[in-house]
């Protein structure tokens, strides 16, 4: 047996590697990153409200992973940072921005509504940079 996904034969059994991905030319490789952790709801003090969805900004944590996030992609190229319009994804995108000297601007992407059962999201505009 030559082909490449085969690595090894031995007697009647066959080890099959899996193949090493590689991205192809002129892909676009998207990164997901979540928010850091919000500050936490507090009785009789409610979020302020962006398009129906709570908008706490980042707890201490929250800003501590934010900047985590951005040490670790430190060496990563990013061309451009998109962002939901609630604060807690642009606080947790700023430290990321800062350390990325030729990125392009975070651009909030307007989610307006999730089923986070079927994993669909709804977005507004598509942002064209």
């Amino acid at each position: 047996m030559t082909s490449p996904e085969v690595s090894q034969v031995t007697g009647e059994q066959v080890t099959f590697r899996q193949a090493r991905y590689h991205l192809p030319l002129n892909a676009t490789e998207i990164l997901l990153v979540r928010h850091g952790e919000s500050a936490p709801a507090v009785t009789g003090r409610p979020f302020p409200l962006v398009d129906g969805h709570g908008d706490p900004p980042l707890a201490p944590d929250g800003l501590v992973q934010a900047t985590r996030v951005a040490d670790h992609l430190d060496n990563t190229r990013i061309d451009a940072i998109y962002v939901t319009t609630l604060r807690r994804t642009v606080q947790t995108a700023a430290p990321l921005a800062a350390f990325q000297a030729n990125t392009r601007p975070i651009f909030p992407a307007p989610i307006t509504s999730c089923d986070p059962p079927a994993g669909v999201y709804s977005t507004g505009e598509i942002i064209r940079s």
